[in-house]
């Protein structure tokens, strides 16, 4: 399959879109350039302003107009908040701020079967912390810890998570920062 990926926002959002592209690209699929033809676009998404809303729907519009037959997944804050209103521009696959590997399931099903799929939870009742693989030159992991625990850093109440709510036990922690590179 071939892919493209397009990212807005914040650090986070960049982290784990190159963290799906390392995914994909580890099962054999083909990263290509927006410009190129694919058959899946993912597009992780931002909503920390009413700009940054109105870049999204005008990305996934223009995608969608130069790209008809590709299959369109959006994922990211802004469909985490606003899922109906991303379903409603006629995206195939909605996904919210979690759950990128599962995410990554959704979207291979829909590029075989072209079936719809929504999947958006519930991110303040949010228990658990998805590790992802580091990504590429440009990723950059912030690791903090809490109360001996991995804390997620990002920007936009859908991102926070805290030890209390579910963070990485220290022990695990510290071996998943073991596989950084980098101060």
């Amino acid at each position: 399959m071939r892919y493209a990926i397009y990212t807005l926002g914040c650090k986070v959002n960049q982290y784990e879109s190159q963290a799906m592209e390392q995914i994909l690209t580890d099962l054999g699929h083909e990263e290509v350039d927006l410009a190129a033809d694919f058959d899946v676009c993912i597009i992780n998404t931002c909503t920390v302003t009413a700009v940054a809303d109105k870049k999204n729907r005008n990305v996934i519009r223009r995608l969608k107009k130069l790209h008809p037959e590709a299959v369109i997944a959006v994922c990211g804050c802004y469909s985490q908040l606003k899922p109906d209103e991303v379903r409603a521009l006629g995206v195939d696959v909605v996904s919210g701020s979690a759950g990128r590997e599962a995410f990554l399931q959704m979207v291979l099903s829909a590029a075989k079967d072209r079936a719809p799929r929504v999947d958006v939870d519930r991110a303040l009742e949010r228990r658990t912390f998805e590790l992802l693989p580091a990504g590429g030159l440009a990723a950059r992991t912030c690791v903090c810890t809490r109360a001996g625990a991995l804390h997620a850093v990002g920007a936009g109440l859908v991102r926070g998570r805290t030890a209390e709510a579910g963070g990485i036990p220290g022990d695990r922690a510290d071996r998943h920062r073991g596989g950084l590179v980098g101060p």
